[in-house]
């Protein structure tokens, strides 16, 4: 079992980390987007999810496979599959960069790739490394490492563009950070990691790795076809929409999600980052009341909260981008709140499939969903961008559902509890959703009066209705923390 107080320092670090690198990537998109606008913007972010598709691909899940193994015995024969598979795909990136700027309209893209096309490799072994360090829960030393990136990044990025206005300086200074945060996390483990990096060329270590690879081949082949199923769903805005609409649209709803994450994303990542590790580590019989207690608080208690902060940027997303784009990111936000708080339900949970030995049930669904997102998608190209985005918004809310459920079967669950939960959330925020859909007179003091209004109906609701876990709620995210970071 896993010590409960390093659970939640790692949960605080991840956090407060969180914040504030998300605070300075924002400030840094921000001065980008106001001088170069939505397309180049658009650009690079189909450039980064290239890159990060093809990191999870060429890793064939082998940190997942560590942190389920809970051991780093098979760091050597990670490393060299890695290593292969990566050298191999960076030059399929090299060779089709052509093809690849051609079907996504951006000239743009085809230099990315001339340059950029190796950094799949330290992507990859800056993931495999991370997983060393989830395994001896040493998430306060990860999330100082990205901070550095960060830091690195606007930094490079900023003192560049005082020089020279040029796009490229930010997509440099990204990867820049990065690299800086792969020689960080790589330093305290730097000698285990050189004799395992030579192990790769030693013709034992190949045997054993075929080996391995014919001992695990379906849990590695499983995991690595669903989690990478699992981000091409989560990023079609990009992978998809990019065929058919100009890169204006894609960097348009880039900046939007940004920052309609940025608070949102602290709680979803800590809880990502620490509770696979940590589920792995714990008895399967125990799970199920803690994932029951789980969406109670974020139907009844988050979704509030989400709903919230969908109405302030809204209202308030004309300080950050130009005339041309705040129509489309106000309509925008509008419709990624289904899909975030059904995607917030899931995403913590979905590790369990993994957990418990059947990749098969999240793999089928993923296939699934891909499948009926991009069909409709495709049938609908002739479509304007924004009825597209509804169409995937509220599909993606739906299979996000249908595996919820899912998860509720595999671990004996009654779904009559999963609906009443639901229900009780939509039926506690209808005052917030009526203002989040129809509050656009783009008058401050009318918004701001709706939402006070809203939002003390909202509490009322709750409070009467859900007093117990309303309480709950309080003494765990605010009593508890402070005497378990004493222990």
């Amino acid at each position: 079992m896993f010590p409960h107080h390093k659970l939640i320092n790692s949960l605080q670090w991840i956090f407060s980390t969180t914040v504030l690198k998300r605070c300075i990537s924002s400030l840094v998109i921000i001065y980008i987007i106001n001088i170069f606008g939505s397309e180049e913007l658009g650009s690079y972010r189909i450039f980064t999810n290239i890159i990060a598709l093809l990191t999870t691909i060429t890793t064939f899940s082998f940190p997942n496979f560590l942190i389920v193994d809970n051991s780093s015995q098979k760091l050597a024969v990670g490393l060299q599959f890695i290593v292969c598979s990566t050298l191999i795909f960076s030059l399929i990136c090299f060779l089709g960069k052509g093809m690849i700027a051609t079907g996504y309209q951006s000239p743009m893209l085809y230099n990315y790739f001339v340059w950029g096309f190796w950094l799949v490799i330290p992507e990859s072994i800056k993931l495999m490394i991370k997983s060393l360090h989830k395994l001896e829960f040493n998430f306060k030393f990860l999330s100082l490492a990205e901070i550095v990136n960060v830091v690195c990044c606007a930094i490079f990025t900023l003192v560049a563009l005082f020089f020279r206005q040029e796009f490229y300086f930010y997509v440099f200074g990204f990867y820049l950070g990065s690299v800086v945060e792969l020689l960080i996390i790589a330093y305290p483990i730097r000698r285990e990691l050189g004799i395992k990096l030579l192990n790769c060329l030693k013709f034992k270590y190949i045997t054993a790795l075929f080996n391995f690879l014919q001992s695990q081949y379906e849990f590695l082949s499983l995991s690595t076809i669903t989690v990478s199923l699992n981000f091409f769903i989560l990023e079609i805005p990009i992978f998809i929409f990019g065929l058919f609409y100009d890169p204006h649209f894609i960097g348009a709803y880039f900046f939007a999600s940004q920052f309609f994450l940025v608070p949102i994303s602290f709680l979803m990542r800590s809880l990502n980052e620490v509770l696979f590790p940590t589920l792995s580590q714990s008895l399967k019989t125990g799970l199920a009341p803690k994932i029951q207690k789980y969406v109670e608080i974020t139907l009844i208690i988050i979704f509030p909260l989400v709903l919230i902060w969908g109405i302030i940027l809204k209202q308030s997303i004309f300080f950050f981008a130009g005339a041309t784009d705040q129509i489309l990111m106000r309509s925008l936000i509008i419709y990624m709140t289904a899909r975030i708080i059904f995607k917030m339900l899931m995403n913590p949970i979905s590790s369990i499939p993994l957990i418990h030995q059947k990749p098969i049930y999240e793999l089928f669904w993923s296939l699934l969903s891909t499948l009926l997102i991009s069909g409709l998608i495709f049938i609908f190209q002739s479509q304007d961008f924004f009825s597209n985005f509804i169409l995937y918004s509220i599909t993606m809310a739906f299979c996000d559902f249908i595996f919820i459920c899912i998860i509720y079967k595999m671990i004996k669950l009654s779904l009559t509890h999963l609906y009443l939960t639901l229900s009780k959330g939509i039926l506690f925020n209808i005052p917030l959703l009526l203002i989040l859909f129809f509050d656009n007179l783009n008058q401050t003091l009318f918004s701001i009066s709706c939402l006070v209004i809203g939002v003390s109906l909202t509490i009322l609701m709750i409070y009467q209705f859900e007093k117990k876990l309303f309480h709950e709620c309080w003494n765990r995210f605010y009593a508890s923390p402070m005497k378990e970071s004493n222990l």
